[in-house]
């Protein structure tokens, strides 16, 4: 057993600084990244949900007109308003249910499908399997999403009186009780979100903006339809004719904003924060950032590491610390596995991290707590922490940490916090002890270099032949290209966005099919006000350009809505 044996290794030798990595858990951090990615691609696939949620009360509402006159049947024959509902919910349920496993069939068969075809092209033993509590999880959200939006439009045949369907009267109202029904309903699909969640805040803010996202685009209708009706009386009967379709009742402006509105927003937002990534891993080419990290540079060779770097890059900007490899054992006297760490600071506690000691401040960072020790300090050890760290290990100036360096477990007081700029791409690190810990200890240097270039080729170039010859001139020096390691980034940042955006066009086929639905349950009302028209004279192009001049005014104003709504949701 392959956690066995590590807990074995772990308890035997608690002070050795191993960490144990199994074939299915190669890396914590690696692992956590998985799991947010596919939170992520949940997300986005129940947005698409949810924005068809109004093709769902559409494609209901259009039942109900349908069934108009069975149900007055029934209630002629005896039957309460509660005992008609429950027989229109049932069916929508079914239809509903169909419609699920369906999915859940498509959906349980793709992993099988790539499974298949990764071994014939890469031959590797891929193994698919079923995620039975996600096929779970699934089933449930379209169930709920289902109810939120179908108990209202089937409640609103409760308190129709039979004269008021047979005569074609579309009068009614929704009792409170369906209301409250769809509400509960919401209330569950939340919970639920949250309850799944792997990061449970972006579950809570994922609830959070899409109630907002709900609240804004309603609202904005409403405003939409207010404005078009106050509008003075205009000349093209066309557009008098659009304006009003806007406004009258069971106008489909709601549901037609809610759905273009969630879907764009999405697609924004996504596309948004893809150019922010993009953008920022291209300040390689910008000159903005260092153009290599060399590691390992022995103690010894540091003065002749510089006379070279000088002499090969003249002009070049070179900083260099002394690093060691440290581990993180315990925090207030409690070891890290009794310690509650928050999600954002679990990585700090994986495997070593760099450490170093300096008497000044280092660049790029400010301090946010305590104060820095003087130039020659001599005490007891002390430990300047990067503030978001320290907050996520519950620590703040004055408490104590416990760091294993170089098989050596120092325990060492919070002097300080600091903010510190990691966008600079500078050297920097989460711990920086004072100089009197490491008095005397072996370390090695961590160079950076940053130099310009008239152009990107240039630039390429001198790289290139910085690189051959301080492996050629230090062999034992490991040299990393910024450049190389953010293209790899970008590169991994790219496919990511692609299957986020792969999910994100479920929400297109959504809003297609809300708008279909939409269309479907008014037909009745238009093909009468088309009859009417036609009678007066209306010609088929007339009709087209009206209905497309409403649909068109309704999708620019969702459209302007999901502009500041998916740059809020990205800048966020």
């Amino acid at each position: 057993d392959l956690k066995a044996f590590a807990a074995d290794a772990a308890s035997a030798f608690p002070q050795a600084g191993w960490e144990a990595r199994t074939r299915d858990a190669v890396s914590p951090q690696f692992s956590r990244n998985l799991d947010r990615f596919a939170q992520l691609l949940t997300l986005v696939a129940l947005t698409a949900l949810v924005a068809g949620g109004a093709g769902v009360a559409n494609a209901v509402q259009g039942f109900v007109e349908r069934k108009r006159a069975q149900f007055a049947i029934l209630k002629a024959l005896g039957a309460e308003g509660s005992r008609v509902f429950k027989i229109a919910l049932a069916e929508v349920l079914a239809a509903a249910s169909l419609a699920i496993v369906l999915g859940l069939v498509v959906g349980a068969a793709i992993p099988w499908g790539a499974a298949q075809a990764l071994r014939d092209l890469a031959d590797l033993p891929v193994s698919a399997s079923l995620d039975a509590q996600g096929a779970l999880y699934g089933a449930l959200y379209g169930l709920l999403v289902v109810l939120i939006f179908a108990l209202v439009p089937l409640g609103r045949a409760h308190e129709v009186p039979v004269a008021a369907l047979l005569r074609d009267d579309q009068r009614g109202a929704t009792l409170a009780r369906y209301r409250a029904g769809a509400g509960a309903a919401a209330i569950a699909l939340a919970a639920l979100v949250v309850a799944t969640s792997f990061d449970v805040k972006l579950g809570a803010a994922y609830v959070a903006a899409a109630v907002a996202a709900f609240a804004l685009l309603r609202g904005a209708a409403w405003v939409a339809m207010r404005l078009a009706r106050s509008l003075p009386r205009l000349r093209d009967a066309r557009l008098r004719f659009a304006l009003a379709n806007i406004w009258r009742p069971k106008s489909l402006t709601p549901a037609l904003m809610i759905s273009i509105g969630l879907t764009q927003t999405l697609l924004i937002s996504l596309a948004l924060v893809e150019g922010a990534i993009h953008n920022e891993l291209a300040r390689a080419d910008a000159g903005e950032i260092p153009n290599f990290f060399f590691i390992d540079v022995p103690k010894a060779q540091t003065e002749a590491f510089v006379d070279f770097l000088s002499a090969e890059a003249p002009g070049a900007r070179i900083e260099h610390v002394p690093m060691m490899r440290g581990r993180i054992v315990a925090v207030k006297d409690a070891s890290i596995d009794k310690t509650a760490v928050a999600d954002d600071a679990k990585w700090a506690l994986e495997g070593d991290r760099g450490v170093t000691f300096s008497s000044t401040i280092p660049a790029n960072s400010a301090l946010a707590e305590g104060e820095w020790w003087p130039a020659s300090y001599v005490g007891p050890p002390l430990v300047s922490l990067e503030q978001k760290v320290a907050e996520g290990l519950g620590l703040t100036v004055g408490d104590s940490i416990r760091v294993n360096v170089l098989g050596r477990e120092i325990t060492a007081k919070v002097a300080n916090l600091r903010r510190v700029d990691w966008r600079s791409y500078a050297i920097n690190f989460i711990m920086v002890f004072s100089p009197n810990v490491f008095a005397g200890a072996p370390y090695t240097e961590l160079f950076t270099v940053a130099y310009g270039a008239p152009s990107v080729a240039a630039r390429d170039a001198k790289d290139a032949r910085l690189a051959r010859e301080a492996a050629k001139r230090f062999p034992s020096i490991v040299s990393v290209r910024v450049k190389d390691a953010l293209a790899a980034i970008d590169k991994i940042a790219g496919q990511l966005a692609l299957a986020a955006r792969a999910a994100a066009g479920l929400a297109i086929v959504t809003a297609v099919l809300a708008l279909a639905s939409a269309l479907a349950s008014g037909q009745r009302a238009r093909l009468h006000d088309s009859v009417v028209l036609k009678t007066l004279g209306a010609t088929r192009l007339w009709l087209a350009t009206a209905y497309a001049l409403e649909f068109g005014l309704v999708g620019l104003a969702a459209s302007l809505i999901a502009v500041a709504a998916g740059s809020a949701a990205a800048y966020a």
